[in-house]
């Protein structure tokens, strides 16, 4: 009768241990992190990324130049009655607060220029001594 005790003690403190013990958890769910907004362009950045590739300037009623911006360097390249000139200007570029800087780097004697700029409203519009320069591409 003692051994019959015994292992029906033993047999109620296993079962309270095996309910008590740390058995598999269920994971809690975890929060889905909120996507993070991409953070806010520079209005630096988002001038020149707009600046990049090409504008046409109307010159004269036979004269335009097509400017191409690319990562701080511009080629300007002139074209009379549709032909395009074998001169072309080579340079580097700065974005100023209310112009872009040039200077060419192909002449004889480098040259400085400026085309002025207005960006309101997220829009880049270039300013050419005879009007707006056109964007050619996107």
């Amino acid at each position: 009768m003692k051994k019959r005790i015994s292992l029906l003690l033993a047999l109620v403190l296993l079962l309270s241990l095996a309910g008590c013990g740390g058995g598999a958890k269920t994971p809690e769910p975890t929060a889905t992190p909120e996507p993070t907004a991409a953070p806010q362009k520079s209005r630096l950045e988002q001038i020149d990324e707009q600046l990049q590739g090409s504008w046409k300037s109307i010159d004269s009623d036979t004269v335009y130049s097509v400017w191409t911006f690319n990562n701080g360097r511009y080629v300007a390249e002139v074209y009379v009655n549709g032909t395009k000139i074998q001169n072309s200007v080579i340079g580097n570029y700065a974005i100023g607060t209310d112009s872009i800087h040039t200077v060419s780097i192909d002449q004889e004697k480098n040259a400085e220029g400026s085309i002025p700029f207005t960006f309101e409203d997220g829009v880049l519009r270039l300013n050419g001594a005879n009007g707006e320069l056109t964007k050619l591409d996107p």
